[in-house]
C-alpha cells in the first residue's frame, strides 16, 4: 500500500473518530463523514495543502479506499432491515403497511418524476451521459421518495418510540418503501448500462427476491431453529457467508450487489441477526462506512455561488420533503389513521439519509444524473435528514396546541 494511501486512511479515521467524540451527540455522523469529505475536496481543489493529500485523492488511489467503503456499505444494507420489522404484525397490518407505501412512494416518486421530466427537458445538460428525459425524470423521482431505514430506526430509538405501535409502523414502511427503491434503482441502473428488456429485468428481482423469501429464509429458519444455542462465531460466519453469498448472487444475474445484500439481512433469523448487529455493525461503522461518505463528499461540488445550483438544492429539498411528507400522510389518513398520527408518519417517512447517498452515488457512477443534480440532491438529502426531528417536534407541538390526543393503539385498517 503506498504510504500516501496509509496516511490519508489514518488521518480519516483520526479525523472521523475526533468528530465524533466532539459533535457526535447533535450531528449525525454521516453529516459528520460527508462534510470532512466535503471539506477535502475544496482543499484538494484549491491547491492547498500537503502533497501526500493530492497523492491519496487520486482516482487510482482512491478506488482500493473506495471498495472498503463499498464493502461497509454492503454490510449495512444487510444489517440495516435485519431486526427491524414487526414479526408478529398480521395481515391487517400487512395490507395496512403496503397501502401507506404504495400511496406516500408511489405518489411522491410520480409527480417527483413528471417535474423532473420537464426539467430533464429544459435542461438537457443536468441529465448524466447515459440517461434521457424519461430515466432522468424517474431518478429524480427516485431520489425524492426514498426513506433512510437506518437513520429512520436510530431516530425513533433516540426517542424511546422505536417500540410504540406508530414507530413500528414507520419502520414498516420504510422497508417496504426501501424495497421499491431498489426494484426501480435495478431498473434504472439496467436499463442505461446495457438497454436490455424491462421484462427481463423484473424477472430476475421477482426470482430474487421469492428465492430469498421461499428458499433462503426457511432453510436459515429451519438451521437455527435446530441449533438455537449456535456459537457467535458461527453465527457471524454464517451471516457474512449468506450476505456475501446474496450479493454476488444479486451482482452475477444482472442485479445490483446491495439488492442482494438487503434481501439477505432481511431473511436473516432474528437471533443471527442480533449477533451480527452486536459483533459486526460496530467495526463497520468505525472503519469501513466512513470512507463510502468521505469519497462521497470528495465528489461534491457544491457551488453556492451559482444561483442555477441554489435553484436546484431549493427546489429538490422542498419536493423531497413537501411531496413524501404530504403523500405519506394522504395515505396514512386513507387507511384510517387520524391527522395527528398521519402527519407525525409523514414528518419521520420524509427522511433521507443514507439510503439516499447510496442511490445517488449509484446514479452518478451510471451516468444517469449529472455532477450538479448529484451535488442538489446530495443538499437535498442532508436538508431533509436534518430537519426530520425539529420536523416532528414541529407537528407534536401543533398537534399538542391543537388538543390532538394520539391513542396508545393504532387505528384499524379502514
Amino acid at each position: 500500500m503506498p504510504i500516501s494511501q496509509s496516511i490519508f486512511i489514518l488521518a480519516c479515521l483520526v479525523a472521523t473518530w475526533l468528530m465524533r467524540r466532539t459533535l457526535g451527540s447533535i450531528i449525525p455522523s454521516v453529516f459528520l463523514h460527508l462534510f470532512l469529505g466535503i471539506m477535502l475536496g475544496i482543499v484538494v481543489n484549491t491547491n492547498i495543502g500537503p502533497s501526500w493529500l493530492f497523492a491519496a485523492t487520486d482516482n487510482a488511489t482512491l478506488e482500493p479506499i473506495g471498495l472498503m467503503g463499498w464493502l461497509g456499505i454492503l454490510l449495512l444494507m444487510a444489517l440495516g432491515p435485519s431486526d427491524t420489522g414487526d414479526e408478529h404484525a398480521g395481515p391487517a397490518s400487512a395490507r395496512q403497511t403496503l397501502a401507506l407505501s404504495v400511496v406516500g412512494f408511489g405518489g411522491t416518486f410520480l409527480c417527483a418524476s413528471g417535474m423532473g421530466y420537464l426539467l430533464g427537458v429544459m435542461q438537457p445538460q443536468l441529465q448524466g451521459a447515459a440517461a434521457e428525459p424519461s430515466i432522468f425524470a424517474m431518478a429524480i423521482g427516485l431520489a425524492c421518495a426514498v426513506t433512510a431505514l437506518p437513520v429512520l430506526v436510530s431516530l425513533l430509538n433516540e426517542r424511546g418510540e422505536d417500540t410504540t405501535p406508530l414507530g413500528r409502523l414507520d419502520i414498516r414502511v420504510a422497508i417496504v418503501d426501501d424495497v421499491w427503491m431498489w426494484l426501480l434503482l435495478i431498473f434504472i441502473t439496467s436499463v442505461t448500462g446495457t438497454g436490455g428488456s424491462p421484462g427481463v429485468y423484473a424477472a430476475k428481482v421477482l426470482v430474487l427476491v421469492a428465492g430469498s423469501r421461499l428458499l433462503l429464509r426457511p432453510a436459515l429458519n429451519a438451521l437455527y431453529t435446530h441449533r438455537p444455542r449456535m456459537s457467535h462465531p458461527n453465527c457471524l460466519a454464517l451471516g457474512i457467508c449468506v450476505i456475501i453469498s446474496m450479493a454476488l448472487l444479486s451482482e452475477v444475474i444482472g442485479t445490483h450487489a446491495l439488492f442482494g445484500a438487503f434481501l439477505a439481512g432481511w431473511n436473516l433469523p432474528s437471533g443471527i441477526a442480533r449477533t451480527l448487529r452486536a459483533i459486526l455493525l460496530p467495526v463497520v461503522q468505525t472503519l469501513l462506512v466512513p470512507f463510502f461518505f468521505i469519497i462521497a463528499g470528495l465528489k461534491t461540488n457544491m457551488s453556492f455561488s451559482d444561483a442555477n445550483f441554489i435553484y436546484l438544492a431549493l427546489g429538490f429539498t422542498v419536493m423531497g420533503m413537501v411531496l413524501k411528507m404530504v403523500f405519506a400522510a394522504l395515505g396514512a389518513r386513507l387507511v384510517g389513521l387520524p391527522w395527528a398520527q398521519a402527519f407525525r408518519l409523514g414528518s419521520l417517512l420524509q427522511c433521507k439519509g443514507l439510503m439516499e447517498i447510496v442511490a445517488l452515488g449509484i446514479m452518478r457512477d451510471a451516468n444517469v444524473i449529472g455532477p450538479e443534480v448529484y451535488s442538489a440532491l446530495i443538499v437535498m438529502a442532508l436538508t431533509c435528514t436534518a430537519l426530520t426531528a425539529p420536523l416532528h417536534s414541529l407537528v407534536l407541538r401543533i398537534n399538542s396546541r391543537r388538543g390532538s390526543v394520539v391513542p396508545q393503539q393504532m387505528a384499524p385498517l379502514a
